[in-house]
């Protein structure tokens, strides 16, 4: 199976989660949300009060992308093993065979056909790893999204922000007013998510 790579790890998503919880009570998470402000009709006089955070930064600095990262390379070693397991079957086959001179006349229809369903089972094995791991990714990461989210709107409704903007070279915005940076305040929010939660569930979710 080929490595999976895991810079693609080092997500230009938004990422964060419970410090590695079970998958099976992860499925159930982020039933509930911070309640976001949706009475406003129109913008206030004041104007709108709008923040960003670097995610370059964020993806440098933020202690849950080696947790996942470490996650994915435990899965992807295991998925390797099942592999290898089951070409040493394949290559044991070949080698009884050729134990007893290799198959003879009246055998080589059985031989054939047992040689090509190693084939397929092989070729499916590799088929199902790498679905196995490209969903186990999704599914981590859209749980990090979830919880980025939260805390992304919890620290919103904390200091009265209307939008809080991913700024990153090459995304959808431009250019950036620094003095509307929240970059350090939302890392450490979401490093002091990961230690509070670290084997446990995040509240909120």
């Amino acid at each position: 199976m080929k490595t999976f790579a895991l810079g693609l790890i080092a997500f230009t998503l938004l990422l964060t989660s419970c410090g590695g919880g079970d998958e099976a009570s992860n499925e159930n998470k982020e039933e509930t949300k911070p309640a976001a402000n949706n009475q406003a009709t129109t913008i206030p006089s004041s104007g709108l009060k709008i923040a960003f955070v670097y995610m370059d930064s964020i993806n440098l600095q933020y202690k849950m992308i080696p947790i996942i990262e470490e996650e994915i390379a435990a899965k992807e070693k295991q998925i390797q093993a099942k592999l290898e397991s089951l070409q040493r079957r394949a290559i044991q086959w070949e080698k009884d065979w050729q134990a007893k001179g290799g198959p003879i006349s009246s055998e080589q229809e059985r031989y054939m056909k047992e040689g090509q369903e190693w084939q397929a089972r092989l070729a499916q094995a590799q088929q199902d790893a790498q679905m196995e791991m490209a969903t186990v990714q999704q599914q981590r990461m859209a749980q990090a999204n979830k919880r980025m989210a939260y805390i992304m709107q919890e620290y919103a409704n904390e200091n009265g922000f209307d939008f809080i903007l991913s700024y990153q070279l090459g995304g959808q915005v431009y250019a950036v007013n620094p003095a509307y940076n929240v970059t350090d305040d939302i890392i450490q929010k979401l490093n002091a998510d990961v230690d509070a939660n670290q084997g446990g569930t995040p509240e909120g979710e």
